[in-house]
């Protein structure tokens, strides 16, 4: 567990695993989205289901309309 007090080494993936695992909700990291040569399209506002345990996301409904 983080503590501020005594870790001052700590990686931006160690600080943002230490919240959200207390939160009992995934996280991935590395994911080739954002500013990379080949830029997929992550929709906003549908269901979608991530496991991070094998860093895959999956999209549960059609992202047109």
């Amino acid at each position: 567990t983080f503590d501020p007090a005594f870790a001052t080494n700590l990686s931006i993936e160690e600080v943002i695993l230490d919240h959200v695992e207390k939160l009992g909700i995934p996280a991935c990291f590395g994911l080739s989205l954002g500013h990379v040569k080949h830029k997929p399209t992550l929709p906003m506002g549908i269901l979608a289901e991530l496991d991070a345990d094998k860093g895959r996301l999956a999209l549960l409904e059609g992202a047109v309309v």
